[in-house]
């Protein structure tokens, strides 16, 4: 048996396809193609939006002539298990026989860890993926067990600002399983021998390579790195808005990063009111639905200036008039500091000093027990 998601078509009448999986929304509906296409023996399992917000409909299905229909929000198992009815009189390839019977076999048990995700991202040029190195060090410094892992799919650029090696990355973490590959075949080596004082594992250099990673994917990967380290520092993109209804995922690294993190640190440019807006509206996008909803945010402003000892007071009152109280875990602001310039230059974490001190004080907030967002005070 074979199925295929078509996108034109030429595959459903040229091939031996048993069945085609369509949806309410395809250009290939027309009463004239799916005469031609069942008369050649082929069946069509139509899929339906059941919010009737785009497509035809259940109904405009059944009266083309599908076979069969199921809803888009249906579970796995009952798209399995439609397939499987319309194939019945059919040969079962052994390829889909396995597939069919993983998706169908009951859950195993997870293996829940007990470390804390804490996810740092900002709209581009705030600075996040500079205080995600420099957290990873501290924490690392109090003696725990610290991944760092790129979520950024907009501009990975954590091996070249660690100088880590571009292989092993986030495909070979996903690839790796229990049964298989173990996760520490994924860490990023250093070029300069040796590995960082955190095991890192950095994402695609290719930016249009992203978009082959699943989101679910992701989140397993971070709840396997949860089970085996004390914190995972996730480095977010500066997008997390949500897909178009109908379109293919975007952005689902940092999504999903976001989607699986126990603490959020929202890094705020301090660049006047142009930077507070950027910022305001990356984490309306960051908190929204499917991210970190519902959740609290320990707001980091960043490179703030001394020579203006009112300017932070007001940016202040922008953000808690901004934030929900409830959800604001608190404000920390970051000095104009040399040493991080330096750090860039040196491809290492940010020395100590003024900046790393404010760093330091973040990684105590988030270095207590797991929990839904909640922050030591």
């Amino acid at each position: 048996m074979q199925v295929r998601v078509l996108r034109d078509h030429s595959p459903a009448l040229e091939e031996k396809l048993h069945v085609v999986v369509i949806d309410d929304v395809s250009t290939l509906l027309s009463p004239a193609w799916l005469a031609r296409t069942r008369q050649a023996g082929v069946r069509i399992l139509g899929v339906y939006d059941p919010t009737r917000v785009e497509g035809r409909g259940e109904e405009s299905l059944l009266e083309l002539g599908v076979d069969r229909t199921v809803a888009a929000e249906a579970p796995i198992e009952e798209l399995v298990a439609s397939i499987e009815a319309l194939s019945a009189d059919r040969p079962v390839d052994p390829v889909f026989a396995e597939l069919a019977a993983r998706a169908l076999a009951p859950p195993s048990k997870p293996r829940v860890g007990t470390g804390t995700v804490t996810a740092v991202g900002g709209p581009a040029g705030a600075g996040s993926t500079e205080l995600a190195v420099c957290l990873s060090a501290r924490l690392a410094a109090r003696g725990r067990r610290v991944v760092l892992v790129e979520a950024n799919e907009a501009r990975p650029d954590l091996a070249c600002r660690l100088q880590l090696a571009t292989t092993p990355n986030v495909v070979d973490a996903l690839a790796a399983s229990p049964d298989g590959t173990p996760l520490e075949a994924a860490f990023a080596p250093s070029l300069r021998g040796g590995r960082p004082p955190f095991d890192v594992v950095v994402g695609l250099v290719r930016t249009d390579q992203w978009h082959h990673l699943r989101g679910v994917d992701i989140d397993r990967c971070l709840e396997r790195l949860r089970a085996t380290h004390d914190d995972v520092v996730v480095d977010l993109g500066a997008h997390a808005e949500a897909p178009a209804r109908g379109l293919p995922e975007r952005w689902p690294a940092t999504r999903s990063g976001l989607r699986s993190a126990d603490r959020l640190v929202g890094v705020c440019p301090a660049t006047g009111p142009a930077g507070l807006a950027k910022f305001l509206g990356w984490l309306a996008d960051a908190t929204g639905p499917g991210c970190h909803t519902g959740k609290r945010v320990l707001v980091a402003v960043n490179r703030v200036p001394r020579r203006h000892p009112t300017w932070r007071g007001d940016v202040e009152t922008m953000l808690r008039d901004s934030v929900v109280e409830d959800r604001l875990a608190g404000l920390r602001w970051l000095p104009e500091d040399g040493r991080v310039a330096d750090a860039t230059r040196d491809t290492v974490p940010v020395r100590r000093g003024r900046w790393s001190q404010v760093v330091d004080g973040i990684a105590e907030s988030v270095s207590g027990a797991r929990g839904q967002g909640r922050w030591r005070k």
